[in-house]
């Protein structure tokens, strides 16, 4: 299954491939043991649940366009069908469109901005 990971660790926004309707590939891609996800048009992201409480990971993080506030860790971008069920990632979404939507971000930054 086509998925785009985003990855504040690398700066980079990559296509990989998983067995993503198993709910452990999930856990893996995002490096987590808890996830949420953020709804888009079109398309769902898939974080760390516990992020926020990972120093390492709220020194990586990253900012998506439609998103009002920074997100920590990895994100996988996969999609659902009309029943919920997790589906690949849109084709119509490459890596590409989401690098343009995407800003990184530091720990420094971050907490300037979530401070003011």
């Amino acid at each position: 299954m086509r998925a785009l990971l985003i990855d504040p660790f690398a700066q980079d926004v990559t296509e990989i491939e998983g067995d993503f309707t198993n709910i452990d590939e999930i856990y893996r891609a995002i490096d987590a043991s808890l996830f949420d996800i953020v709804r888009f048009d079109g398309y769902d992201v898939f974080v760390d649940d516990e992020g926020l409480y990972d120093s390492n990971k709220t020194a990586n993080m990253f900012w998506h366009a439609e998103c009002p506030s920074p997100l920590a860790g990895k994100g996988l971008v996969l999609s659902c069908n009309d029943e919920g069920e997790t589906i690949a990632c849109p084709d119509w979404l490459s890596a590409d469109d989401l690098r343009r939507k995407v800003t990184f971000t530091n720990l420094d930054f971050a907490v300037m901005i979530l401070a003011a």
